[in-house]
């Protein structure tokens, strides 16, 4: 996921992943995919890309971010693209086991019957998982993505 100032049209879409190609290296076997485009808050846009390899399939996202998070790359896409290089972050899904484990214990500072409350009281446990929101800024930015979503 890379989070940028408002990208929409599909002119500039085109243009990023070309920029995005030329960040990767300028190699034909490698290919970068957009899957998704959400407008945020703030004027800025959460981009969820992907990238494929010729003959070895998708890349993982945790390393594109790794790839992503490395100095010279970081730079490109700050100057090319505008990114904000605070959140270039992976996403990725959970197995059965791996939800199970993540909601048996709490995030290291928070508490534990809080954190039970939240797990009980999920409103779709299949999609949803309870996140731990600390300070002020992270719950006004969450309230703000609650109000344009």
């Amino acid at each position: 996921i890379i989070y940028l100032f408002s990208y929409q049209t599909s002119e500039q879409k085109q243009k990023f992943v070309d920029a995005l190609f030329v960040i990767l290296g300028s190699k034909p076997t490698i290919h970068a995919h957009i899957e998704s485009v959400k407008a945020l808050p703030d004027n800025f846009t959460e981009i969820c890309v992907y990238v494929t390899e010729k003959f070895r399939g998708r890349i993982s996202s945790k390393e594109l971010a790794q790839y992503f998070n490395q100095a010279t790359q970081k730079q490109q896409l700050e100057t090319q693209l505008k990114v904000d290089k605070e959140k270039i972050i992976s996403r990725v899904h959970m197995d059965k086991q791996q939800k199970e484990l993540y909601l048996k214990d709490p995030p290291t500072g928070f508490d534990a019957s809080l954190w039970a409350q939240a797990v009980r009281e999920n409103p779709d446990p299949e999609r949803l998982l309870p996140y731990p929101i600390r300070g002020f800024e992270q719950l006004r930015m969450r309230q703000k993505a609650q109000i344009e979503n």
